[in-house]
C-alpha cells in the first residue's frame, strides 16, 4: 500500500509487454522503458494528501537500512570473533533472519529447474525418436551422406541433451 502510486492519484499502465519466451515458448511479461509508460494523473483521485506521502515516503527511507543494519551486524560478529565473546541471543536471531532470506532468494533462483528439466526431457525424448527413425531408414537401405551427417548431428544432440539433463537434475 505504501508504495501504490494510485493513492495519490497517479495511474501508470504500458510498464510491460507479453511476449513468447523463446526458452520455454511460453508468453511472459517482459518490462518496457520508462519512456513507453503511459501516465495519468487525476487529484481528484487522490486518496493520501501530497504532503503525508512525502513523509511516509521519507520516514521508509530512513527505517529501511538494510544494508546499515548488515554492516552494524558484520562489525558485531567480526568484533566478537576477536575477543572471543559468546554471540548475544539476539544477534544469533538476526544472524537466523538473514540465512532464511539467503535460503529464501536461492530458492526463487531455482524455481525455473523443475520446468527446465520437464521442457529438456521433452526434447531428449524427441529427439531419440529422431534418432530410432534415422536408423529405421538407413536400415531399410535408403542411407545417404546427407542422412549420416543428421545422423550424427542427432547423436551429438541427444548426448549434449542427457549431460544438460544430468547437471540439473544435481
Amino acid at each position: 500500500m505504501l508504495d501504490n502510486e494510485k493513492y495519490m492519484g497517479r495511474w501508470v499502465w504500458n510498464k510491460t509487454e507479453q511476449r513468447r519466451d523463446p526458452r520455454t515458448g511460453r508468453r511472459r511479461c517482459f518490462p518496457k522503458p520508462a519512456s513507453e509508460w503511459v501516465i495519468q494523473e487525476d487529484k481528484s483521485l487522490r486518496i493520501v494528501p501530497q504532503d503525508l506521502w512525502e513523509q511516509v515516503r521519507t520516514r521508509r527511507k530512513e527505517s529501511e537500512p538494510e544494508l546499515a543494519w548488515w554492516n552494524r551486524t558484520t562489525r558485531m560478529l567480526l568484533s566478537a570473533g576477536k575477543s572471543g565473546e559468546i554471540l548475544p541471543h539476539a544477534l544469533a536471531q538476526h544472524i537466523e533472519y538473514v540465512l532464511r532470506r539467503v535460503e529464501a532468494e536461492v530458492g526463487k533462483l531455482y524455481t525455473h529447474v523443475p520446468e527446465t528439466i520437464h521442457l529438456k526431457e521433452i526434447e531428449l525424448t524427441a529427439e531419440e525418436r529422431r534418432l530410432v527413425n534415422f536408423v529405421d531408414f538407413i536400415g531399410e537401405g535408403r542411407g545417404s551422406r546427407t542422412l549420416a551427417q543428421a545422423l550424427l548431428e542427432s547423436e551429438r544432440k541427444v548426448g549434449a541433451l542427457k549431460e544438460e539433463l544430468e547437471s540439473l537434475r544435481r
